[in-house]
């Protein structure tokens, strides 16, 4: 089924702006009266900042977007495990995993749905922590009380991106080593779209 040409823009945004985040985190510092930064360390972190706002503009888009499409399911196809028949199509993709690794793995079709719906959540935790922690920071303000418990969950948050994302890609390697390119869908635009039926 053919990714609708919002959804295919609004994945490769949220692909770059994770790349600038995670690359960001890696440099930055926030300021402080008692903290002397260099311009590289002050430059992350304001990108990091500002990345960090259209990366939440388009998540909230992707969301609206997802629960725009009927057909395909609303936001529950993203997070298929919220009724009945999803949680037994898991089971069934689970357990064909566990007694044919090599022909279940490449019908996970149920489980990168909850991978993808997870990616999203792990986002929105991240993008919502961020935003609530960058204004304290960013006028060299310490995180006391909730707002240092809102960084513990942001940077705990990111720790488990590096491990979604390894998951996240993962999951398409089974497919693409037999053939099945559709996969990679959401990354071509070459071609016309189909009318959409959303």
């Amino acid at each position: 089924m053919r990714h609708p040409l919002t959804i295919r823009l609004l994945h490769l945004a949220l692909i770059a702006g994770v790349a600038v985040q995670l690359f960001t985190s890696e440099f930055m510092k926030a300021p402080r009266p008692d903290r002397v930064l260099t311009d590289w360390q002050l430059g992350t972190f304001v990108v990091h900042g500002r990345v960090g706002l259209v990366v939440l503009g388009a998540l909230a888009a992707m969301v609206l977007r997802l629960a725009a499409m009927r057909r395909r399911g609303g936001l529950r196809h993203v997070l298929p495990w919220t009724a009945a028949a999803g949680r037994a199509s898991l089971r069934r993709e689970l357990a064909g995993l566990v007694a044919w690794p090599r022909e279940g793995a490449a019908r996970l079709f149920t489980v990168a749905r909850t991978v993808q719906g997870a990616g999203l959540a792990l986002l929105l935790v991240l993008g919502t922590t961020g935003w609530a922690m960058h204004g304290p920071l960013s006028r060299g303000e310490r995180l006391e009380g909730v707002l240092r418990l809102v960084r513990e969950v942001h940077e705990s948050a990111g720790d488990l991106l590096w491990v979604w994302l390894g998951v996240h890609v993962a999951m398409a390697l089974p497919a693409l080593l037999s053939g099945r390119t559709a996969v990679l869908d959401v990354f071509r635009f070459g071609r016309r779209d189909a009318p959409s039926r959303n």
